[in-house]
């Protein structure tokens, strides 16, 4: 069985523990007015206040978490097989597009550590991938 690089599984990990850490302050939960990251993704998807154009990007945004799961699905699947070519450049631009929420956030203060982590987590798993050891014949 091959083994999963250690910056994929570190990438995985940050992923998967923001889901649950607060990423916005400011919003009405049942966390005091921290908004954690599973509620967040709720948020950037389902607003459906806001007009269309002022929605594509968070959805956007809410969809890059699609490339994180099926990517981790194919590697525990397919451990044999290398990731397309054009995967590590999928993380690369959803690590920018996900920065998106700092500049709408109005004030970086108002981002917690779950929007930190969900970011670097996007931005850990394209440098692994991009640095992905040669297969050995």
């Amino acid at each position: 069985m091959k083994r999963i690089p250690p910056g994929v599984a570190i990438a995985w990990f940050l992923f998967a523990v923001s889901w649950f850490l607060p990423v916005y302050e400011g919003g009405d939960t049942l966390l005091d007015g921290v908004l954690p990251g599973f509620q967040a993704f709720d948020v950037a998807v389902g607003d459906y206040e806001q007009p269309l154009a002022q929605r594509i990007v968070p959805m956007l945004s809410a969809l890059t978490n699609l490339l994180m799961w099926v990517t981790g699905i194919l590697f525990v699947a397919l451990p044999k097989k290398q990731p397309p070519a054009w995967v590590p450049w999928a993380f690369a631009a959803a690590t920018v597009l996900n920065a998106f929420w700092a500049l709408a956030a109005g004030s970086v203060g108002e981002l917690r550590i779950g929007y930190w982590l969900w970011l670097g987590s996007f931005a850990v798993m394209a440098v692994a991938l991009f640095l992905k050891p040669e297969r050995k014949g």
